[in-house]
């Protein structure tokens, strides 16, 4: 379970940076993304989620460039209208994006 950990992340992290990074996620993606999921669920049972789509939303706090590879720490926050993260104090915690 533990090796399906950085592909979990990689799809957290691809959808995190569509809705950063964009003002509406396309159709395709959240017709096919399971809906109401949290943060919280997710880390309690990734397996449960292995291979879905499934769209969080928050804020890229730190940026880091590692040998190799990328990572981008996001704290999670609430999702509002048409999925873009709502600005509140209230966070389910951080992830990490490779």
């Amino acid at each position: 379970m533990k090796e399906q950990l950085p592909k979990i992340i990689f799809i957290i992290l691809l959808n995190s940076s569509l809705i950063c990074c964009s003002s509406v996620i396309p159709k395709e993606i959240r017709n096919q993304a399971l809906k109401g999921v949290s943060l919280k669920e997710l880390a309690s049972n990734p397996a449960a989620y292995y291979g879905k789509t499934v769209i969080l939303g928050g804020k890229v706090v730190v940026c880091r460039n590692l040998d190799g590879h990328g990572e981008i720490e996001v704290l999670q926050k609430p999702l509002g209208f048409r999925d873009r993260p709502r600005d509140r104090d209230y966070s389910e915690g951080k992830f990490i994006g490779i």
